[in-house]
């Protein structure tokens, strides 16, 4: 853990997001759009900019193709600050999604277009100079492009560095689960195990799985994390949400934010929750991202735990 200012590593995908918002229709209809924008996503990308708001040095590793998006994406994240090791692959097209947002509820629906190409250069896993990983407090990745997050992963994991994954536990993802020390699981992760209101038994089977402490994020009923000692369970924060988009990103990446502050492990949901829930105030995926005052202060007036140390 820090002693300072922490110091977070990403692995993962970063893209562009082009954003609808309109009234919700049958398939086949006409309406009218009330807004469209676009802003950089992607989930580890998010991450980043959520650790980078909330106070951390942020290094970040994806790739990009040499197309007008690529320059989007990479643009949009050096100017928030972050450190990027992003290299462009030549005639290579990079990742975006259509989503369109419910303006009733917030709800979203994508349409992603993975990167073309990009896919055949990521296997090799030594692309990259990771020794930049070094100086980080933890480690997130996703599993989109999965040889080049393992790669990342592996190297932080030789080096004692906690790597965090925010991935679906599956045999697809088995390699990045050997180096995986945080999983944070998406709330749909129980119904696929068939247990959709135990909760505690997904925990259970990422814990047999090697991993050391277990997350998963629950929408609009929080958060359920344990370690080898303990349970623990938060709800999730009332708010007003206009764009859940990115929520789920923005809750690694605060998550993340914590770890490398020295919280205990149901301070980091809390915080991470809140953060998740201040994003979702405001349309698109990473608008309504907090810095790290507005969410202790949202913290201090809203949370069950006690703040006001922080």
């Amino acid at each position: 853990m820090s002693k300072g200012k922490p110091i977070i590593a990403g692995a993962g995908l970063a893209c562009m997001d082009y954003f609808v918002v309109g009234p919700q229709i049958e398939w086949g209809d006409l309406t009218f759009c009330t807004d469209n924008y676009s802003q950089g996503g992607g989930p580890c990308a998010t991450g980043m900019v959520a650790a980078k708001r909330c106070g951390a040095d942020v290094i970040f590793y994806t790739f990009v193709g040499d197309d007008s998006t690529g320059k989007e994406i990479v643009s949009e994240l050096q100017g928030e600050g972050i450190d990027c090791h992003i290299p462009t692959i030549e005639n290579a097209n990079s990742a975006f999604s259509y989503i369109y947002i419910n303006p009733e509820n917030g709800d979203r629906t994508i349409f992603h277009r993975p990167a073309k190409k990009i896919y055949d250069m990521i296997e090799l896993g030594s692309y990259f100079d990771y020794s930049p990983i070094d100086k980080a407090d933890i480690l997130l990745i996703d599993d989109f492009y999965i040889h080049f997050t393992c790669a990342a992963a592996q190297y932080a994991h030789s080096k004692g560095i906690p790597v965090c994954a925010d991935l679906k536990p599956n045999d697809i993802n088995k390699e990045l689960i050997k180096y995986t020390d945080i999983l944070i699981a998406p709330n749909y992760y129980p119904n696929e195990l068939g247990c959709p209101d135990e909760p505690e038994k997904a925990l259970e089977v990422m814990h047999n799985m090697g991993i050391k402490i277990a997350v998963v994020t629950r929408g609009s009923k929080g958060w359920i994390a344990s370690d080898e000692n303990k349970i623990y369970k938060g709800n999730a924060f009332k708010v007003k949400a206009v764009d859940t988009n990115g929520a789920g990103d923005t809750f690694h990446g605060a998550f993340v934010n914590g770890w490398a502050r020295g919280f205990e492990l149901d301070r980091c949901c809390d915080f991470a929750s809140a953060v998740a829930a201040l994003k979702c105030t405001k349309t698109g995926g990473r608008s309504g991202i907090p810095n790290y005052d507005d969410t202790i202060t949202f913290l201090k007036e809203r949370s069950e735990m006690d703040w006001t140390k922080y």
